[in-house]
C-alpha cells in the first residue's frame, strides 16, 4: 500500500491595503501577510489578521477565504503559494494546534505592538497575541516542522521561504488564480470588482 503523502500549505500575500503598504515600506519584502493551510483545495487558511474586511483595526485569529472577505475586496492582492512535504505526526499536530486556536479565537488578539517592536529588532511576548508571521512561527514550532534559530515574534513572512523543502506551487494576481482555480465567470468577476458603494447608492 503506497504510503499517503502529507503537506503544509504557505500562503504569501500583499494586499494594497494601507497597512499592508506600511508593513512592505518598513521592511522591504513583497509580501506582507502570511497564512497558514493543510487542505490541497488551496482556499481555507488560517492567521492573526482583520476579522472584517472593512476594518483593519478589528484584528485577531482567523480563518481566511481566498474566495472571498479581504481577498475579495482587494482585487489586486498578489500571492505566493507554497508547499512543505511534512509527517503524519506533524500534520495532525498542525491541525490540533489550528483547531485550539479555532476554538478558542475569542481569546486572543492581535499583537499589534509586537509587530512594531519586532521592525527594530526587538521581540515583544503579550499573552494571548500574534501577528501573522508570529502565529505561523509558533505553529510550526509547536508541530515540531520547524523551528527559527530566533524568537517566533522576530519572523517575518519572507523568513519562511528559508526554510528547506519549501516549493513554489503558484504566484501572481489572486483574482487570476480563483479564475483558473474554481473557474469563476467574468461576470462575476466584474460584479466582484464593483466597489460596494455602488450598492449603496443604487440600492439605498
Amino acid at each position: 500500500m503506497k504510503n499517503e503523502n502529507y503537506h503544509a500549505y504557505i500562503l504569501l500575500t500583499y494586499t494594497g491595503s494601507m497597512l499592508s503598504n506600511i508593513i512592505r515600506k518598513a521592511s522591504d519584502m513583497p509580501y506582507s501577510h502570511i497564512s497558514i493551510g493543510f487542505d490541497k483545495s488551496y482556499q481555507t487558511f488560517y492567521s492573526f489578521g482583520r476579522k472584517y474586511h472593512s476594518n483593519p483595526f478589528f484584528a485577531g485569529f482567523v480563518e481566511e477565504d481566498v474566495k472571498d472577505g479581504v481577498y475579495q475586496r482587494f482585487q489586486e492582492a498578489q500571492f505566493a503559494l507554497y508547499e512543505i512535504e511534512v509527517t503524519k505526526k506533524q500534520y495532525h499536530e498542525l491541525k490540533r494546534q489550528i483547531r485550539y486556536f479555532e476554538r478558542n479565537k475569542k481569546l486572543y488578539r492581535y499583537n499589534l505592538l509586537g509587530m512594531a517592536f519586532a521592525k527594530v529588532g526587538v521581540s515583544l511576548t503579550r499573552s494571548n497575541a500574534y501577528f501573522c508571521s508570529q502565529f505561523v512561527a509558533t505553529v510550526f514550532r509547536r508541530a515540531g516542522i520547524h523551528s527559527f534559530d530566533r524568537s517566533d515574534g522576530l519572523i517575518s513572512p519572507m523568513d519562511f521561504l528559508e526554510i528547506e523543502g519549501m516549493r513554489l506551487v503558484g504566484q501572481g494576481r489572486l483574482s487570476d488564480f480563483r479564475l483558473e482555480r474554481w473557474g469563476e465567470t467574468r461576470r462575476q468577476r466584474r460584479l466582484r470588482e464593483i466597489p460596494v458603494s455602488f450598492f449603496h447608492r443604487v440600492f439605498n
